[in-house]
Protein backbone atom coordinates (compact mmCIF):
# COMPACT_ATOMS: atom_id res chain seq x y z
CA UNK A 1 0.00 0.00 0.00
CA UNK A 2 2.85 2.37 0.80
CA UNK A 3 4.41 1.52 -2.56
CA UNK A 4 1.15 2.42 -4.33
CA UNK A 5 1.08 5.73 -2.53
CA UNK A 6 4.66 6.50 -3.51
CA UNK A 7 3.91 5.60 -7.14
CA UNK A 8 0.85 7.84 -7.20
CA UNK A 9 2.82 10.67 -5.59
CA UNK A 10 5.56 10.31 -8.19
CA UNK A 11 3.05 10.33 -11.06
CA UNK A 12 1.33 13.53 -9.95
CA UNK A 13 4.32 15.38 -8.47
CA UNK A 14 4.80 17.78 -11.42
CA UNK A 15 1.12 18.52 -12.14
CA UNK A 16 0.15 22.21 -12.15
CA UNK A 17 -3.60 22.36 -11.95
CA UNK A 18 -3.70 26.16 -11.98
CA UNK A 19 -2.23 26.27 -15.50
CA UNK A 20 -0.15 29.42 -15.21
CA UNK A 21 -2.17 31.36 -12.57
CA UNK A 22 0.87 31.77 -10.39
CA UNK A 23 0.22 28.93 -8.02
CA UNK A 24 1.54 25.44 -8.16
CA UNK A 25 0.00 22.61 -6.26
CA UNK A 26 1.65 19.47 -4.99
CA UNK A 27 -0.23 16.41 -3.96
CA UNK A 28 0.44 14.35 -0.89
CA UNK A 29 -1.34 11.04 -0.57
CA UNK A 30 -2.06 9.83 2.92
CA UNK A 31 -4.27 6.89 3.60
CA UNK A 32 -6.46 7.38 0.53
CA UNK A 33 -6.90 11.12 1.22
CA UNK A 34 -5.49 13.60 -1.26
CA UNK A 35 -4.13 16.85 0.09
CA UNK A 36 -3.36 19.67 -2.33
CA UNK A 37 -0.78 22.08 -1.07
CA UNK A 38 -0.22 25.46 -2.80
CA UNK A 39 3.42 26.04 -3.75
CA UNK A 40 5.16 29.28 -4.73
CA UNK A 41 6.53 28.83 -8.27
CA UNK A 42 9.57 30.98 -7.46
CA UNK A 43 10.76 28.55 -4.81
CA UNK A 44 13.28 26.02 -6.06
CA UNK A 45 11.68 22.72 -6.95
CA UNK A 46 14.74 20.60 -6.56
CA UNK A 47 13.17 17.19 -6.63
CA UNK A 48 11.04 18.03 -9.67
CA UNK A 49 13.89 19.59 -11.66
CA UNK A 50 16.22 16.76 -10.74
CA UNK A 51 13.63 14.27 -11.90
CA UNK A 52 13.19 16.18 -15.17
CA UNK A 53 16.95 16.43 -15.62
CA UNK A 54 17.38 12.70 -15.09
CA UNK A 55 14.43 11.94 -17.34
CA UNK A 56 15.91 14.15 -20.05
CA UNK A 57 19.28 12.45 -19.74
CA UNK A 58 17.63 9.04 -19.95
CA UNK A 59 15.52 10.14 -22.93
CA UNK A 60 18.63 11.49 -24.67
CA UNK A 61 20.47 8.24 -24.03
CA UNK A 62 17.53 6.16 -25.27
CA UNK A 63 17.09 8.32 -28.37
CA UNK A 64 20.82 7.94 -29.16
CA UNK A 65 20.57 4.12 -29.18
CA UNK A 66 19.13 3.76 -32.72
CA UNK A 67 21.87 6.00 -34.12
CA UNK A 68 24.57 4.04 -32.32
CA UNK A 69 23.08 0.74 -33.48
CA UNK A 70 22.76 2.07 -37.03
CA UNK A 71 26.38 3.27 -37.03
CA UNK A 72 27.56 -0.07 -35.62
CA UNK A 73 25.56 -2.03 -38.20
CA UNK A 74 26.88 0.19 -41.02
CA UNK A 75 30.44 -0.44 -39.85
CA UNK A 76 29.83 -4.19 -39.54
CA UNK A 77 28.16 -4.35 -42.96
CA UNK A 78 30.97 -2.40 -44.59
CA UNK A 79 33.53 -4.75 -43.07
CA UNK A 80 31.55 -7.85 -44.05
CA UNK A 81 31.11 -6.56 -47.61
CA UNK A 82 34.81 -5.66 -47.84
CA UNK A 83 35.80 -9.14 -46.66
CA UNK A 84 33.35 -10.84 -49.03
CA UNK A 85 34.59 -8.77 -51.97
CA UNK A 86 38.21 -9.54 -51.07
CA UNK A 87 37.50 -13.26 -50.83
CA UNK A 88 35.69 -13.26 -54.18
CA UNK A 89 38.47 -11.19 -55.76
CA UNK A 90 41.11 -13.63 -54.48
CA UNK A 91 39.11 -16.61 -55.75
CA UNK A 92 38.62 -14.98 -59.14
CA UNK A 93 42.31 -14.11 -59.41
CA UNK A 94 43.28 -17.68 -58.50
CA UNK A 95 40.85 -19.08 -61.04
CA UNK A 96 42.05 -16.74 -63.76
CA UNK A 97 45.68 -17.54 -62.95
CA UNK A 98 44.98 -21.28 -63.26
CA UNK A 99 43.21 -20.72 -66.59
CA UNK A 100 46.09 -18.55 -67.79
CA UNK A 101 48.67 -21.17 -66.77
CA UNK A 102 46.70 -23.90 -68.56
CA UNK A 103 46.39 -21.71 -71.65
CA UNK A 104 50.15 -21.07 -71.68
CA UNK A 105 50.87 -24.81 -71.28
CA UNK A 106 48.60 -25.57 -74.24
CA UNK A 107 50.29 -22.92 -76.37
CA UNK A 108 53.71 -24.31 -75.42
CA UNK A 109 52.69 -27.87 -76.35
CA UNK A 110 51.14 -26.74 -79.63
CA UNK A 111 54.21 -24.68 -80.52
CA UNK A 112 56.46 -27.69 -79.88
CA UNK A 113 54.28 -29.86 -82.13
CA UNK A 114 54.23 -27.25 -84.89
CA UNK A 115 58.00 -26.68 -84.71
CA UNK A 116 58.69 -30.41 -84.72
CA UNK A 117 56.52 -30.82 -87.82
CA UNK A 118 58.21 -27.85 -89.53
CA UNK A 119 61.68 -29.23 -88.83
CA UNK A 120 60.62 -32.67 -90.05
CA UNK A 121 59.26 -31.20 -93.31
CA UNK A 122 62.38 -29.09 -93.85
CA UNK A 123 64.63 -32.11 -93.31
CA UNK A 124 62.59 -34.12 -95.83
CA UNK A 125 62.81 -31.29 -98.34
CA UNK A 126 66.57 -30.89 -97.92
CA UNK A 127 67.18 -34.66 -98.12
CA UNK A 128 65.09 -34.90 -101.30
CA UNK A 129 67.25 -32.15 -102.86
CA UNK A 130 70.56 -33.61 -101.70
CA UNK A 131 69.78 -37.30 -102.34
CA UNK A 132 70.18 -37.19 -106.17
CA UNK A 133 73.61 -35.57 -105.77
CA UNK A 134 74.62 -38.22 -103.23
CA UNK A 135 73.49 -40.97 -105.58
CA UNK A 136 75.43 -39.47 -108.49
CA UNK A 137 78.55 -39.16 -106.37
CA UNK A 138 78.22 -42.71 -105.03
CA UNK A 139 77.68 -44.16 -108.49
CA UNK A 140 80.69 -42.34 -109.91
CA UNK A 141 82.87 -43.43 -107.00
CA UNK A 142 81.71 -47.00 -107.23
CA UNK A 143 82.25 -47.14 -110.97
CA UNK A 144 85.76 -45.82 -110.57
CA UNK A 145 86.45 -48.29 -107.78
CA UNK A 146 85.07 -51.20 -109.79
CA UNK A 147 87.13 -50.30 -112.80
CA UNK A 148 90.23 -49.92 -110.68
CA UNK A 149 89.74 -53.18 -108.87
CA UNK A 150 88.83 -55.15 -111.95
CA UNK A 151 91.99 -54.03 -113.69
CA UNK A 152 94.25 -54.84 -110.73
CA UNK A 153 92.90 -58.12 -109.66
CA UNK A 154 91.10 -61.04 -110.97
CA UNK A 155 88.30 -61.35 -108.57
CA UNK A 156 85.12 -63.07 -109.09
CA UNK A 157 82.00 -61.11 -109.74
CA UNK A 158 80.74 -62.22 -106.35
CA UNK A 159 83.65 -60.60 -104.53
CA UNK A 160 83.25 -57.40 -106.54
CA UNK A 161 79.58 -57.19 -105.68
CA UNK A 162 80.37 -57.74 -101.99
CA UNK A 163 83.00 -55.01 -102.05
CA UNK A 164 80.60 -52.62 -103.76
CA UNK A 165 77.88 -53.31 -101.23
CA UNK A 166 80.30 -52.81 -98.35
CA UNK A 167 81.55 -49.52 -99.75
CA UNK A 168 78.04 -48.31 -100.40
CA UNK A 169 77.04 -49.07 -96.82
CA UNK A 170 80.13 -47.32 -95.43
CA UNK A 171 79.42 -44.18 -97.46
CA UNK A 172 75.77 -44.11 -96.43
CA UNK A 173 76.63 -44.46 -92.76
Amino acid sequence: RIQEEEDAEELYRDVNINQGKGLQVTQNVEYTHVILTPVNPDDPQESSSMSSFQTNQFADAVSAIPGIVHQYMDQQMKEAVREAVQIQTDRLQDSLQRENDEFLRNIDENMKKVLKELVKNQVKEQVSRILPRIEESMNATLEAKVLTQSSHSSRTSYAIAADLSEMELKKIL
